[in-house]
């Protein structure tokens, strides 16, 4: 591909220093300019890509992709110019260019909460059902077995294009990724041929980097009324007041859209969740008028919807029913999203770990473990809040974490930048009933060993993370794997 292919209605040519140019790839990132590559000099929060554009010439970048008035005053320099007025598209679309081919069927998950786990159930379903299928998402860029870790839930234009690029090369025409609201406001997936669009519900998060819910709101619905293919369909959460305007703006644009819930207007709809035991139940539905059911190995109401609308998916894309059916027992639940922690043991306690760091999130998985839990046991938490964050979040999930459980431990979660002591405190005053323990695994140990018969214990925050950032450190850490060790030394007192 030479420089003049790239040219199109939102790139335009501002000076052309070799008309031969080959182009060898993409990036946004000057560090990783290699000779031949396009710079895309992207604005970001901190600081302005083309305040690097000298390393991007150095290293051998062969086009400079910014903005008009940037293109102006740097025309002197030995290197092809295009302009754009939204570089971040710019990025999208020369990705596209350079990586073109896509598979045909690509789901995108958008919401607060839930994107992890459809992205994981419809993968497994897809498995299971011998259809080579690739996802991206929170936990990784995942075919098959392997698993390739990614920096964001959905990866820059960049790496996306050249991962679905790969699959189809592999003869992959199944795709689901999370599409994020950074990610839908960077442009990120504007150029990605997206079949089939995903809302599972909206609560607060993200809004210091979208400043007001209205911003929030309006970078998840893009997914529906701009990037969605117009032959495509939608699958919307109705039980979330978002979804039913998300499900309204379907239907102005004149798109099919399947609902899935809990309300009785729900095409599919999740009628009753029957215990069997404390790791099987049996979950009723309905779809088209007739009651179906399924075996799961989760009791979490919010876990079966999520496998409910992973179902409807797969079924759009002409899996018969009970096909999908009998492969759900057999799927593995996505990693960190209310795992049980086990060992041999004989005791009468649970431990659960999940991922929830959204105020709806830590309310929901409470709720359900209030549902499962003994009668007769406490249900304890250890949580934080992450910093350089939504600092609002603070106070609504110290007041959710004082109002529904019993046994409070405010840790750490990701401080980055932040006084971890502020942040804890910040929470305390909202969570009367908690105790303060500042590391992390002392607070995972301390409520370990302090868990009485029949107790049951929720880690929340961190879920199938494997690190812990503290002041611009980067150390290991996994909340699974001290409560085993924790779990151990009790099990030896």
């Amino acid at each position: 591909m030479y420089i003049t292919e790239l040219i199109e209605k939102d790139l335009k040519l501002e000076n052309l220093y070799k008309k031969d140019s080959k182009i060898t790839g993409v990036t946004d990132d000057s560090r990783k300019v290699k000779p031949g590559m396009v710079f895309v000099a992207v604005k970001g929060n901190k600081v302005n890509g083309i305040s690097f554009l000298n390393e991007a010439i150095a290293f051998g970048a062969s086009t400079v992709v910014c903005t008009k008035r940037q293109a102006y005053k740097i025309k002197e320099k030995k290197v092809n110019i295009i302009s754009s007025r939204n570089t971040r598209l710019g990025l999208a679309l020369i990705s596209k260019k350079i990586y073109p081919l896509q598979p045909s069927n690509i789901v995108a998950v958008t919401g607060t909460n839930g994107k992890t786990s459809i992205n994981n159930y419809l993968f497994e379903i897809w498995k299971a059902n011998n259809i080579k299928a690739l996802s991206i998402g929170t936990l990784g860029i995942r075919y098959d077995k392997t698993l390739d870790k990614t920096i964001h839930t959905t990866p820059e234009a960049p790496i996306l294009h050249k991962e679905l690029h790969k699959a189809k090369r592999k003869q992959i025409e199944h795709a689901v990724l999370e599409a994020s609201s950074h990610a839908l406001h960077q442009s990120r997936i504007d150029a990605v041929n997206i079949i089939c669009s995903v809302f599972t519900n909206l609560s607060r998060d993200h809004l210091d980097y979208h400043k007001t819910f209205k911003n929030y709101f309006s970078s998840k619905v893009k997914l529906f009324n701009k990037i969605l293919d117009k032959n495509g369909f939608a699958v919307i959460n109705i039980d979330n007041k978002y979804g039913e305007k998300v499900l309204n703006i379907c239907k102005c644009k004149d798109i099919k859209a399947i609902t899935y819930g809990t309300k009785k207007k729900c095409i599919w709809q999740l009628k009753k969740i029957k215990k069997l035991n404390s790791n099987q139940a049996i979950v009723y539905f309905k779809f088209k008028k007739l009651q179906y059911s399924f075996k799961s190995t989760t009791l979490s109401a919010f876990q079966n919807e999520n496998i409910l609308c992973a179902i409807a998916i797969a079924h759009n894309f002409g899996i018969p029913l009970n096909n999908i059916l009998s492969s759900i027992p057999e799927m593995s639940h996505p990693k960190g999203r209310l795992n049980k922690v086990s060992i041999n043991m004989n005791e009468d306690i649970s431990i659960f770990i999940d991922y929830a760091h959204t105020p709806e999130a830590l309310k929901n998985v409470l709720e359900e473990l209030r549902k499962i839990k003994n009668k007769k046991g406490k249900l304890n938490l250890v949580f934080g809040c992450g910093g350089d964050r939504d600092k609002g979040k603070r106070k609504l999930m110290g007041k959710i974490a004082n109002d529904l459980a019993d046994v409070v431990y405010i840790t750490d979660d990701n401080p980055r930048f932040e006084n971890p002591s502020c942040i804890r405190k910040e929470i305390m005053k909202y969570c009367k009933k908690s105790y303060e323990i500042a590391s992390r695994k002392e607070a995972i140990f301390q409520a370990v060993n302090e868990l009485k018969e029949k107790d049951l214990l929720l880690i929340a925050g961190k879920g199938h993370e494997q690190k812990q950032e503290l002041n611009g450190k980067t150390i290991p850490f996994n909340d699974e794997k001290i409560a085993k060790i924790a779990l151990k030394k009790r099990k030896s007192k």
